[in-house]
């Protein structure tokens, strides 16, 4: 399956003159559970259920723990979390900082080795919303929306106003 997208025109002024620019933006995805995140590292390991969901509800654990201690919490393959510390400026002249300037933090995560290879081997399909999914297309077998013989190019399809 492939990441799917669509055509976003928008309007920005740059020196003063108003220009339109097309981007591709990711259409929403479908969310893979919990439920069936461990149903499928059950079926790929020798490992059973309950043990999986244990061992995610406890890294869960920990990794907050980890987290709010200010360390970094390295999942090898998977990558790296940090929390990054943000805040409010303290004006010039004014008040100096002080704590009530600190905004919560933000969490970082930087992909591994495993998870940069699948994102450079990922591959892109042009969601078309006019196009009803077909669950019988070769190009396709799971049904989802897309078109997959545009080839991620939607200025391939004849009549095209993208």
């Amino acid at each position: 399956m492939a990441l799917t997208y669509k055509l976003v025109t928008r309007k920005f002024t740059v020196k003063g003159e108003v220009k339109n620019y097309t981007y591709a933006v990711a259409t929403k995805q479908n969310v893979c559970s919990l439920a069936e995140t461990i149903a499928l590292v059950e079926k790929i390991s020798a490992v059973s259920s309950g043990d999986v969901k244990s061992v995610l509800d406890t890294l869960s654990d920990v990794m907050a723990r980890q987290l709010a201690a200010g360390r970094i919490m390295d999942l090898g393959d998977l990558g790296r979390f940090r929390f990054t510390a943000r805040s409010q400026a303290a004006k010039e002249g004014g008040d100096a900082f002080s704590r009530s300037n600190l905004q919560p933090p933000r969490t970082v995560y930087v992909p591994g080795k495993a998870v940069k290879l699948a994102a450079a081997q990922a591959s892109y399909s042009f969601f078309d919303p006019t196009q009803k999914p077909e669950s019988n297309n070769p190009a396709d077998p799971n049904g989802t929306p897309g078109n997959a013989s545009q080839g991620g190019d939607p200025s391939s399809t004849p009549g095209s106003n993208h």
